[in-house]
């Protein structure tokens, strides 16, 4: 692990990065190891050096890096947080490529899931709602449209001190219209996040459940 790292943090041949940071994800990808070699590569502090590679000027490193950020987040949030991946994550959500997109709008929500931190440092510090909204207006793509769908039910399910409703309401036609276009499945996904959404912003008390 401590090999790949130093690949990917050095290697001046695009092919040499590719195969080092091709490793880094296949062992992020074994699942009954998961745990074991995500701890080891937040020891190794790998997290900084995909940081940088978000900002590398092919987009190939920087969907690789926000994958491999994507899945560390799921464990790690805190450590994702603050070697400061949010920013540049949130900048990627104005990439013109919707693979880009797709990529940090989920490393986003993994960092947001169940954590206060997270989600106000996506949300105040970052600020991911205008990019976002930009995103999902521009984008006929279904992986975007639905992973932002996600990140929105993320960033209002997390307690305590909810966002304001009132910045949902951009968002509110756009989620309409995905409900009339978008498949049977989908649509069925999109109205249970919305429902999940305003659930949870009337329903401030904690013996209220609701589930997207």
């Amino acid at each position: 692990m401590t090999d790949i790292c130093h690949l990917t943090a050095s290697a001046s041949d695009q092919q040499l990065w590719s195969r080092a940071m091709y490793q880094l994800l296949r062992l992020l990808s074994i699942d009954h190891m998961a745990a074991t070699i995500e701890q080891k590569a937040v020891d190794v502090v790998v997290v900084p050096v995909l940081v940088e590679q978000l900002s590398g000027r092919e987009e190939l490193e920087s969907v690789a890096a926000a994958v491999a950020l994507s899945r560390l987040a799921l464990r790690h949030a805190a450590a994702v947080v603050d070697a400061s991946a949010v920013p540049p994550l949130v900048q990627l959500v104005s990439s013109p490529d919707d693979d880009v997109r797709t990529e940090a709008i989920e490393a986003l929500c993994n960092v947001t899931e169940g954590s206060v931190a997270g989600r106000d440092a996506v949300v105040a510090a970052a600020g991911v709602l205008e990019p976002l909204l930009k995103a999902m207006r521009e984008s006929t793509n279904i992986k975007v449209l639905a992973i932002g769908v996600q990140l929105l039910f993320t960033l209002w399910s997390v307690r305590p001190s909810l966002p304001p409703l009132v910045k949902l309401a951009p968002f509110v036609p756009i989620l309409a219209s995905l409900t009339s276009t978008t498949e049977e499945g989908d649509r069925v996904r999109v109205m249970g996040v919305c429902g999940g959404v305003v659930c949870l912003g009337v329903y401030r008390g904690p013996r209220y459940r609701c589930r997207p």
